[in-house]
């Protein structure tokens, strides 16, 4: 996957995974960071602990992370269209399901 099949706007997406963090970081992590214009860049922060991963199975820990990865993509979604920018995101999100294994989902927009 290259950043230029997408667009121009966006070159990194940085998956943050924060691993049992503590309480003050659990509390103050944004869902989504903000847009760095000079970067092109977007960090999204994911939370890893014994509640949402250590206690699956491999198979189960798999699942988290691909649904985490597409849910946090939609989040981008969002920014995209907020931020007006040049980032062909449903093009993102179907070529990491595909790799993720994951039929992906009818347009709907």
């Amino acid at each position: 996957m290259k950043w230029q099949d997408y667009g121009t706007d966006i070159k990194l997406i940085l998956f943050e995974f924060n691993v049992n963090p503590i309480p003050y970081l659990r509390g103050n992590l944004k869902e989504i960071g903000s847009y760095r214009r000079k970067e092109k860049s977007i960090g999204i922060p994911t939370i890893i602990d014994d509640e949402n991963f250590f206690q699956l199975n491999e198979s189960e820990q798999w699942n988290f992370l691909n649904e985490k990865i597409v849910a946090k993509l939609l989040l981008v979604k969002e920014k995209v269209k907020r931020n007006k920018l040049d980032f062909n995101i449903d093009g993102l999100i179907t070529d990491v399901k595909k790799i993720c294994g994951e039929k992906p989902a009818a347009n709907t927009t």
